[in-house]
């Protein structure tokens, strides 16, 4: 009975091992055939990306045609703008000189002004200090007349 069962454990490993070999095979078919999808698809891909590309670079070329003319526009704009930038500043300076020369003018004027005011002051003071000497040789005056009348009534 034993060796029945030898051999019947014999046939169950080879079958089993043929079903594990169909099962490979299946696998590496099936292995294959994606391969050969992606291949396909990646070569899709590439068509594809080759077409944008060429695309694009059509479209840089043209653009860089434009863009090198209005960098030259642009360069001529600048130099115009520096001119006139340049202009502007000379206008300054000399807008700057003039309005220093009025402030200097303005300034010695100012400088007179004081100087004749000061002068009307020192006027000014003289002439107060006269006034109150002549109030005072006023009373003076008025002091000896009565005096002179006190005295002569007395007499």
């Amino acid at each position: 009975g034993n060796g029945l069962a030898a051999v019947e454990a014999g046939l169950e490993v080879r079958y089993l091992r043929g079903q594990l070999d169909l099962e490979r095979e299946a696998r590496r078919k099936e292995t294959a055939k994606l391969d050969a999808l992606l291949r396909a698809r990646d070569a899709e891909h590439a068509k594809e990306l080759q077409g944008a590309l060429d695309e694009v670079l059509e479209g840089v070329r043209s653009q860089s045609t434009t863009v090198r003319h209005q960098v030259a526009r642009l360069q001529r704009d600048k130099r115009v703008l520096r001119g006139e930038l340049e202009a502007a500043r000379a206008a300054g300076r000399r807008v700057r000189a003039e309005l220093e020369g009025e402030r200097a003018a303005r300034a010695r004027a100012d400088a007179a002004h004081e100087r004749e005011l000061a002068a009307l002051w020192l006027t000014v003071n003289k002439l107060d200090t006269l006034d109150a000497a002549k109030d005072a040789a006023m009373q003076e005056l008025q002091a000896d007349r009565a005096r002179a009348v006190a005295a002569r009534e007395a007499t």
